[in-house]
């Protein structure tokens, strides 16, 4: 069964490097470069793991969670 990650950050960068990281692994990568776009991201999609940047505009790490 493939597992599902949502990674959070701002910096585009850092989503592209962990979605590169994950590439050739038996998990599905989502990616959300704001607290809102994950929030958008969870209605649609189940995940089973958020990694999230605490610090981010807007809506920080700990408000999304």
């Amino acid at each position: 069964m493939q597992r599902r990650i949502l990674f959070v950050d701002d910096e585009i960068q850092i989503l592209k490097s962990l979605t590169r990281v994950f590439i050739n692994t038996n998990y599905q990568v989502f990616t959300a470069n704001s607290g809102t776009d994950a929030l958008s991201t969870l209605k649609n999609q189940a995940v089973d793991l958020i990694v999230s940047d605490m610090r981010m505009p807007d809506m920080d790490g700990y408000e999304l969670l």
